[in-house]
């Protein structure tokens, strides 16, 4: 089934790439494969998978600021005495070594209490009274659900 599934997916690439749904059906289909396989749902809840999870922003956020710049400097840093090859994995691993460790600090110290914040937030928002906003537009759409097109 979950072969299938990557077939499918793969054909679909082949196929819709240059379509508005394609990549949706593709991600549903991969989905699809993880939840009909306990070996893949598995994989993806060990330990380290749940550390990627909770670090994914910061490293969505991080990676490309990082790989334009300690990558690109360490890189043309490294290649002139060592070559193109080692210089590009040693600037690969610097890179993901500096992803991996600040995107971690950005998940402890912005994200966790940004979201602890916002909740408090949230709690302390949904205390005040509801206060109706007077915008011409507000009104229009109003009358108009009346099948009433004046303004109030």
């Amino acid at each position: 089934v979950i072969a299938i599934c990557l077939v499918l997916a793969l054909v679909l690439q082949l196929i819709l790439s240059k379509t508005r749904f394609g990549s949706q059906l593709r991600a549903a289909l991969v989905v699809t494969g993880v939840l009909l396989s306990p070996t893949l749902q598995q994989i993806l809840a060990n330990p380290v998978s749940a550390f990627l999870g909770r670090i994914s922003f910061g490293l969505y956020l991080l990676h490309a600021p990082l790989i334009w710049s300690a990558g690109g400097l360490s890189y043309f840093a490294l290649s002139p005495t060592t070559g193109h090859l080692p210089a590009a994995l040693l600037a690969s691993m610097l890179v993901t070594g500096l992803a991996l460790g600040l995107s971690a600090l950005f998940e402890s110290l912005i994200e966790r209490p940004s979201i602890r914040i916002s909740g408090r937030l949230a709690s302390w928002m949904a205390l005040l009274p509801r206060r109706r906003l007077d915008l011409p537009l507000a009104g229009a759409v109003a009358c108009a659900d009346n099948n009433n097109w004046r303004k109030p």
